[in-house]
């Protein structure tokens, strides 16, 4: 089983794909839908180039599609393409995990071209609105809310929407 395992992984596809994910858990749930390699790398963890380039290279695709799911990463992954020359590298610039998993949705390793594949995982991000609750970490006023430290804030995209107390109301609100 190991050395069908192994052939396998040795013949190249078309197309790989690897995405930008912090955590087993978000990686095991990547890992599932067909990412090829997970570069590890998040919102106050940005990975390198070369952790991208490490990346391709264990990549045995002719095409290798990048999900950067940060707005802070995508620099570095577009960086990281324009240096590999092994195989061209194609970067669907994914601000959220949530704008990868959509663009994941729409992959089809059957398409006939590359452009096909980028069109429609790039479609898959364009109506994905993404949401967080955190912490904050210091008194400010912003996008005309009041915020003390230590309470829940929620935000749509970037935008401050609301600060609370408690957790899941604000989640709600």
């Amino acid at each position: 089983r190991e050395e069908a395992m192994a052939a396998a992984a040795a013949e190249e596809k078309e197309f790989g794909i690897v995405s930008v994910a912090l955590g087993d858990g978000l990686a095991e749930i990547f890992g599932e839908l067909g990412i090829d390699k997970i570069v590890d790398g998040g919102q106050t963890n940005n990975p390198s180039v070369n952790a991208f380039l490490d990346a391709f290279r264990s990549v045995n695709a002719e095409h290798i599609v990048v999900l950067p799911n940060n707005s802070n990463i995508i620099f570095t992954a577009n960086q990281a393409a324009e240096l590999y020359k092994e195989a061209p590298v194609h970067v669907i610039p994914t601000r959220s995990v949530m704008e990868g998993y959509g663009a994941l949705s729409m992959a089809n390793p059957e398409y006939d071209t590359v452009q096909e594949l980028l069109d429609d995982m790039t479609m898959g991000t364009e109506d994905v609105r993404t949401a967080y609750v955190t912490t904050a970490i210091r008194d400010t006023y912003m996008d005309g809310v009041e915020v003390k430290k230590g309470q829940y804030i929620g935000l749509d995209g970037k935008h401050l929407v609301v600060a609370g107390d408690e957790k899941l109301p604000t989640a709600e609100a």
